[in-house]
């Protein structure tokens, strides 16, 4: 056995040791006895291997791993060594039994490697302890997702004292400066800004249940979902959800996911990156099948928790420093055939998730705040967001009225770009058989969705056609460069960005991180965004293009490649404020769903805005021929919407930058 096995096999058996022993030393006394200095250094140490450029010279990086140990056994020796980050959060969640599996696996892999076996044998020992396990991982992750018995997490809400910042560290994810500095700030709020804060969110919450006409009857539980240092707002949510009978669940997923359910300054981007296929050497049909499987054993054993689920209530942040990620050859990817079984495998999943969780049962709300890593102007940008979050729901569902009366006379709308954009796209739109009682686009106020300012449809697949273009956008956390996307008949059939220098490694670029496991996807969702005042807002800060989807896709058109908004849902009346019900809930697509849900949904929905700076027209096209313009060179010009208009003026006014 060379060193690099020898070396590799001592880090690892280093650090799981290590995890063993920290988790019989987490108690009370232990987080009371410890400084803050000295607590914030034992959870910098858990991480030091993989945080900033260490991760680089760490065996999690298949780069480093490839070349230590060839190409098979390098890829799964890196996915294995980045796999032992998860001990941590079972250490804190007391899951010494799962920690000791763990070790047993390793162990096993440690006599392969002894024995000198290669890594195809290495790979099936994993592959063999992940169908094994796969029913007691999915029963944990249903207990930590819908359970009150699970308490890990809730308990650090209800009972910390927030004022000793100590606290942060119970979570035993990884803490940085964000937290820690947000945790300070938001200590230093008045009460009455804190309790708006937690009103706004909630609120929003239980509108959502008004608007889509559902129903709390029988609901016991929330998910809720927050970021690491705000936990002072948090625990007035809580406070709130209780007062409506809904008692807080909080949770985080062990292994990296794009939308975690609680959110912490990530030790490593690029690992998780790397890893995103990073079971490519062991996946299979075999492994799927036992994941479907174990799936519906875990839901079936908490069926009854899952009735009392009502949903989730997700408090996202933005301002981190933009994340471009290194494109590393050796990082693992899927093959084409496993590429289909994990089409197949998610198909059947999200199928068992809505036979025990249906659509029509449950609801949700997003609202987005920044951190202070977006920088010296943080406390304002701060003051702003809030405003935002609460603007006037009322004034903005008569505005966007206005604009979906003249939608519905329309049998298309054609989008353009200005200023180097090149965007140049015709959606059509549903044919509305009674116009009196049914409409095509959703009045959006902030309730699931905050803030307030959108109007959004279901597209017609058939006639929706042309390039849809924006400069630079941040999606699921990766950075986008000259992003183009060509739609035929709805799907896109051509993409590609100015990422690399390459161009067929920029559309590799795109097809992994925003098309996979497909090749092409439809235009599930057109909207219109209407909240100018926060565009003004991320102008006047110049961060425009690190605000999150969530506050940008109110800041221009937004169009969503993938499912539409309506998933699962379809067969749900939904009616606007007005009455009229919204028909346009599904596409030549969706309609497959009884007969073929594998391709009648994709189980990804990504939204792409066209800031006003970069638009041009948006222009309601008619049976007759006539065109009603909505937008002219990016401002609002229809009847009824001026008041759109007036954040612009007031931004000159005031000295602002008025670019748009």
């Amino acid at each position: 056995m060379n060193n690099q096995f020898e070396k590799y096999i001592k880090e690892m058996d280093s650090f799981i040791i290590r995890l063993l022993d920290h988790e019989q030393e987490l108690s009370e006394d232990f987080f009371e006895t410890k400084s803050f200095g000295e607590l914030h250094a034992v959870n910098k140490s858990l991480y030091a291997d993989i945080l900033d450029d260490n991760y680089f010279d760490s065996y999690a990086n298949p780069e480093k791993a490839v070349a230590a140990f060839g190409k098979d056994m390098g890829e799964i020796l890196a996915y294995l060594y980045a796999d032992t980050k998860q001990l941590v959060g079972m250490a804190y969640e007391g899951r010494r039994e799962d920690m000791e599996s763990f070790a047993g696996l390793f162990g096993d892999v440690k006599e392969l490697l002894e024995d000198g076996a290669d890594g195809k044998a290495v790979a099936d020992a994993v592959r063999e302890y992940e169908i094994g396990t796969a029913e007691t991982t999915a029963k944990t992750a249903a207990y930590r997702a819908f359970s009150q018995a699970f308490d890990t997490y809730t308990s650090i809400v209800d009972t910390a004292n927030l004022e000793d910042l100590r606290y942060l560290f119970r979570y035993g994810m990884y803490i940085g400066s964000n937290e820690i500095e947000m945790a300070r700030y938001l200590n230093s709020l008045p009460e009455d800004k804190i309790q708006i804060m937690a009103d706004t969110y909630t609120g929003a919450y239980f509108r959502g249940f008004v608007r889509d006409n559902k129903s709390l009857e029988g609901k016991k539980t929330v998910l809720v979902c927050y970021p690491l240092g705000f936990e002072r707002v948090i625990r007035k949510a809580f406070e709130n959800f209780r007062e409506k009978g809904l008692e807080p669940l909080a949770y985080y997923h062990l292994r990296g996911v794009p939308r975690p359910r609680m959110i912490n300054t990530k030790p490593s981007k690029q690992m998780e990156f790397d890893q995103r296929f990073g079971d490519a050497p062991f996946y299979d049909n075999d492994v799927a099948e036992a994941m479907v499987a174990a799936t519906e054993e875990a839901y079936a054993f908490y069926q009854e928790e899952i009735k009392a689920y009502s949903g989730l209530a997700l408090m996202e942040i933005f301002g981190e420093k933009p994340f471009s990620p290194v494109q590393q050859k050796s990082a693992c990817k899927y093959s084409d055939e496993q590429s289909e079984i994990k089409k197949s495998q998610t198909a059947r999943t999200r199928a068992i998730t809505n036979r025990y969780l249906p659509g029509d049962s449950y609801s949700f709300t997003i609202i987005s705040f920044p951190v202070p890593e977006i920088g010296k102007d943080f406390e304002s940008i701060f003051e702003e967001t809030i405003k935002i979050n609460t603007l006037d729901n009322d004034k903005y569902m008569h505005i966007q009225q206005s604009i979906i009366d003249v939608l519905d006379k329309a049998k298309a709308v054609h989008i353009t770009g200005r200023r180097g954009n090149r965007t140049d796209l015709t959606v059509a739109l549903q044919k509305l058989s009674d116009p009196t009682k049914e409409t095509n686009f959703n009045n959006c106020t902030a309730d699931v969705n905050v803030p307030v300012g959108e109007v959004f449809t279901t597209p017609r697949l058939e006639g929706t056609n042309g390039v849809l273009h924006v400069s630079e956008t941040y999606l699921h956390g990766y950075n986008y460069l000259d992003l183009e996307i060509v739609f035929e008949d709805g799907m896109t059939v051509d993409y590609g960005c100015g990422n690399f220098e390459d161009a067929e490694e920029s559309k590799a670029y795109l097809n992994e991180n925003l098309m996979h496991p497909y090749k092409m996807l439809p235009l599930g969702e057109f909207a219109i965004g209407t909240n100018t005042t926060a565009y003004v807002m991320s102008q006047r800060f110049g961060i425009e293009k690190i605000i999150p989807i969530l506050i940008g896709e109110k800041m221009g058109p937004h169009f969503a490649i993938g499912d539409t908004c309506y998933t699962w849902e379809e067969d749900l009346p939904v009616y606007n404020p007005d009455g009229k019900e919204i028909t346009a809930r599904e596409n030549e697509r969706t309609c497959l769903r009884s007969t073929d849900p594998a391709k009648a949904y994709t189980f990804k929905h990504t939204d792409i805005t066209i800031p006003y700076t970069e638009l041009g027209d948006i222009r309601a096209l008619n049976e007759d021929g006539s065109v009603v313009d909505i937008i002219r060179d990016g401002r609002f010009v229809l009847e009824g919407t001026e008041a759109l208009n007036e954040p612009f003026f007031e931004s000159v006014k005031s000295g602002g930058n008025d670019e748009s």
